[in-house]
């Protein structure tokens, strides 16, 4: 999920609690906003757990993305310098930079996953 649908996501959540809380508030309308504030509330989990996934992608080292890489099929074709390339029958070959240690690959290590058809 990107960054703007995550955000509509969350925004989605915060009118379902709202209009669940105004419901509450309301005779007669008390189950139709507790339906709403369930909801809310379920979408607000929904887009956390979504944010955790991605602060943990974006975290992860060229070590831990080769792992998974191994665990999803790839096999390690060649490395030339600091570039470990991957291959998978039925795909182009993906590069995984190993520079500097154990530093974590940012932005790039979720769309090495994201290219290689591991992670949406």
């Amino acid at each position: 999920m990107e960054a703007t649908g995550l955000i509509s996501s969350i925004y989605q959540a915060v009118i379902y609690i709202d209009a669940g809380r105004k419901g509450f508030a309301a005779r007669r309308k008390a189950e139709e906003g507790r339906i709403f504030y369930e909801k809310g509330i379920a979408e607000a989990i929904r887009a956390l757990e979504i944010t955790a996934y991605m602060l943990y992608i974006i975290g992860m080292t060229a070590k831990e993305i080769a792992k998974i890489f191994e665990e999803h099929g790839w096999v390690l074709d060649r490395i030339k310098g600091s570039h470990h390339t991957y291959v998978k029958e039925g795909c182009r070959p993906i590069p995984i930079p190993f520079h500097g240690g154990n530093s974590d690959l940012g932005i790039l290590g979720k769309r090495i996953l994201k290219e290689a058809g591991i992670t949406g």
